[in-house]
């Protein structure tokens, strides 16, 4: 994968991409960038994780302290 698809991962989640719900993002967050790890944290709160295949605590250990305290 290169940076690009990575983005559009990123993009599809934050738009709420029906091609996405299902994606078990754990293994990707490695991969994302702090900013849009924060960013997929927040919309999981928000949406009460959104349908996504996976729990908001597989997600958190990747998102910055900074969003924890926001």
């Amino acid at each position: 994968m290169d940076e690009e698809d990575i983005h559009e991962i990123v993009e599809g989640i934050l738009n709420g991409d029906e091609l996405y719900k299902d994606l078990n993002l754990k293994p990707l967050m490695p991969f994302f960038e702090e900013e849009d790890c924060d960013k997929i944290f927040r919309k999981l709160i928000i949406e009460s994780n959104g349908g996504y295949a996976h729990n908001i605590s597989s997600v958190a250990p990747f998102v910055s302290e900074e969003c924890y305290l926001a």
